[in-house]
């Protein structure tokens, strides 16, 4: 029976329950079938944050004593209907006072450190266990673990806190993070963060942390992808959990992480696209400087990025080390004698440098004349002289010899 008074709703006690786990600790539990239990306080001698497991809220209290009943209460927040206040009594007995735990209720609870497994329950699949189990598409990959190699693509880490932040949200520093940062206050209308010119990927793993399960919106080029739902990891920081988003994601495109009505905040880590490309890692034809390269697509075991100094026409070079962004060019006409030019703009790779007329002739009666560039401010290049005193002292010329 649900009793409604305005937007909040009172719960009968049979959807409520304390599981026993030892003489001491038990789970306390209300039922949440239908509701989104974006947050939930848990009651029981003081008030504090629970977690959506399944079909329930629940919060593990220790210092119960065997056959006591106790008063609980919760609130439980709907993003349809309000608040949800279940309340009522429930005595902590050895398998009374709600289910029994097993390792087959769908539910973390007993010992267990899983859902159905851990504790006294089949171990929890793990990672590294040599098995594929789980959420795995393959031996200890896929699903939630690492993706599965053999082509299916490379992988990019992109951190969350390399984007633009928008609306409220904030940077964070965790040292459990990756990195040591992260995205923070993705928790009211608007609040998140951009990525631009991401890898094109046909999935994205988004590694974060909330004390809520729930959903958050995704956007790819300003189209809403729909939500991706995750599971609370039980706080804000310290404990990172990874969920698979599948969606097309094209190369450059721009990818955001929005809160909108009816979502649940989250603090985002780290996203790794995964799919794009035909090859399983960084490539030198990517378009991203990732794996050992130094510039985009070169250096490392990539081809050596251009530089203004390598004696090759290369990156943005209009000539060879020159243009684009190293230094500009040697042209024919930049008023400068530079490059193999041998006089200004002349010379060399340009024309030939040319001068004035020169004066061939000299005028009777001169004796020695000093042939330069007719009119030129330039001095002469060239001395000649004409000697006619046959038998001079300077003269070589013996008979025979011009008398003018």
């Amino acid at each position: 029976m649900v009793l409604l008074v305005g937007s909040t709703s009172i719960v009968a006690a049979q959807d409520m329950g304390i599981d026993y786990v030892d003489d001491n600790t038990g789970v306390v539990w209300f039922d949440a079938t239908g509701v989104s239990a974006s947050w939930s306080y848990i009651c029981l001698n003081g008030c504090y944050p629970g977690t959506k497991n399944g079909n329930r809220v629940e919060r593990t209290f220790s210092g119960l004593t065997l056959g006591t009943t106790y008063s609980i209460n919760a609130q439980i927040q709907d993003n349809t209907t309000g608040q949800i206040t279940p309340s009522g009594s429930v005595t902590f007995q050895n398998g009374g006072g709600g289910t029994t735990p097993t390792c087959s209720d769908g539910l973390q609870n007993g010992d267990e450190t899983g859902v159905d497994c851990g504790g006294s329950c089949a171990a929890c699949p793990t990672c590294s266990d040599g098995n594929q189990n789980g959420d795995e598409t393959g031996v200890d990959c896929g699903g939630s673990c690492a993706p599965c190699g053999g082509g299916g693509g490379s992988s990019n880490v992109v951190e969350a806190e390399t984007g633009t932040l928008l609306g409220s949200a904030q940077y964070y520093n965790d040292g459990a993070a990756s990195g040591g940062q992260g995205v923070a206050y993705i928790s009211s209308q608007g609040a998140g963060f951009r990525l631009t010119n991401v890898p094109e990927a046909t999935s994205v793993d988004i590694s974060y942390a909330s004390q809520f399960s729930g959903g958050i919106s995704i956007f790819v080029n300003g189209q809403d992808r729909g939500d991706m739902a995750f599971p609370s990891s039980g706080g804000w920081v310290g404990n990172y959990l990874t969920v698979t988003f599948n969606t097309s994601v094209p190369a450059g495109a721009t990818f955001e992480i929005i809160y909108q009505g009816g979502d649940v905040a989250l603090n985002v880590d780290q996203l790794v696209f995964n799919g794009g490309g035909s090859g399983g890692g960084p490539s030198c034809s990517d378009g991203i400087q990732n794996g050992d390269e130094t510039g985009i697509d070169c250096g490392g075991s990539c081809t050596a990025c251009a530089t203004c100094s390598d004696g090759v026409q290369n990156g943005d070079e209009t000539g060879v080390d020159c243009g684009g962004s190293c230094g500009a060019c040697v042209s024919c006409s930049d008023g400068i004698q530079n490059g193999d030019e041998t006089g200004v703009d002349c010379g060399g790779s340009c024309g030939s440098c040319s001068f004035d007329a020169l004066v061939t002739s000299a005028a009777s009666g001169s004796d020695d004349i000093l042939v330069g560039g007719a009119g030129s401010t330039q001095p002469g290049y060239t001395m000649y002289t004409w000697d006619n005193d046959n038998g001079g002292p300077f003269s070589q010329c013996d008979g025979g010899c011009a008398t003018s």
